[in-house]
């Protein structure tokens, strides 16, 4: 594998949306190309349990807020790509911005990552790659045990 990741469509709806309508979503997708965990806000336990009901393997996500500096790191080195029908995660990342802060002696403004932290603007779709992102970077570093063909020649890495 060459460590490139992509998204290849997404669930967007606004209002309010049953998680059976997105269990029907991912089951699609399930079945297109069987993916052995669906990382959820954690905070999402009765979603989380009606998935799994449903035959989809929910699994509660690290929640970690750090972790957005490991999707940032993938974009950086250009090994993120998102589908042009993902209208909704491409608008998130351009709007996505770290916060500003004020040096206290020079009086100066900076941009900072240092906490690891966005800006929190509702952004769904920029939680949903850092779930991914974490998940398949913590895979990355142990062994691989099974390599899943995919369709469309994609390959698919399951880990120990």
């Amino acid at each position: 594998a060459n460590g490139q990741l992509h998204k290849f469509d997404e669930f967007h709806r606004t209002g309010d949306v049953s998680i059976q309508e997105m269990g029907t979503w991912l089951m699609e997708w399930h079945r297109r190309a069987s993916f052995f965990v669906g990382r959820c806000d954690p905070s999402q336990a009765n979603s989380i349990a009606t998935l799994r009901a449903a035959g989809l393997p929910a699994e509660p996500a690290d929640n970690t807020k750090a972790n957005i500096l490991l999707v940032a790191s993938i974009l950086t080195q250009k090994r993120l790509t998102i589908a042009a029908r993902c209208v909704h995660s491409r608008k998130e990342f351009a709007q996505y911005r770290w916060p500003r802060r004020r040096d206290s002696n020079t009086r100066e403004e900076y941009t900072t990552t240092v906490s690891g932290l966005g800006v929190d603007h509702h952004a769904d779709h920029m939680d949903e790659m850092r779930y991914v992102v974490s998940e398949l970077l913590q895979a990355e570093t142990q062994s691989v045990q099974r390599i899943t063909r995919l369709g469309g020649g994609r390959l698919a890495l399951k880990a120990v």
